[in-house]
């Protein structure tokens, strides 16, 4: 099985594994499903994809760095290399979890934003001390993109200013 083939794999899997824990939420019932592309989608609503697809890049860039760092490469700095994905999907969770409870504040952006350093950070240290294949970087550029929607969606929920 080549690279591309499990890179589509594990995005539907863990595409499949998200929406079916945000079936479990009582106001984000997902009712069809229509298959295209970048596998299966739902259909109710845009809220949902634009949050899911996101954190499903970061997730499977993390993954696919730390996987494919080498054999030679210590744990500790495999990790390193791949915890961009996982800061800002957790940074994207609590300021979500800040917004639904209530807790938002416009004191509380500056906080956010210099937190988003760390994953930016990590992006930075994956680019000098990954050892495994050097296309896997291209990842690199979802990743931002995702960071970037997870960026904007959580700024709105941690001040409670949405559009």
């Amino acid at each position: 099985m080549d690279a591309v083939a499990s890179v589509n794999i594990a995005w539907r899997q863990s595409l499949e594994s998200l929406v079916f824990a945000a079936n479990k939420l009582p106001h984000r019932k997902i009712t069809r499903w229509r298959s295209s592309f970048s596998g299966k989608q739902c259909v109710r609503g845009h809220e949902m994809e634009i949050v899911i697809f996101p954190l499903a890049a970061m997730f499977l860039t993390s993954y696919f760095y730390y996987q494919h760092g080498g054999v030679e490469t210590s744990i500790l700095v495999r990790c390193v290399t791949s915890a961009h994905g996982v800061l800002g999907i957790l940074l994207f969770i609590s300021a979500m979890a800040i917004g639904f409870t209530g807790s938002h504040n416009e004191s509380n952006f500056k906080p956010f934003l210099i937190s988003y350093l760390l994953p930016v950070s990590s992006i930075l240290l994956s680019f000098i001390l990954f050892h495994g294949n050097k296309k896997i970087h291209q990842l690199q550029i979802i990743n931002i993109i995702s960071l970037l929607v997870s960026f904007f969606i959580g700024g709105m929920s941690i001040t409670g200013r949405w559009l």
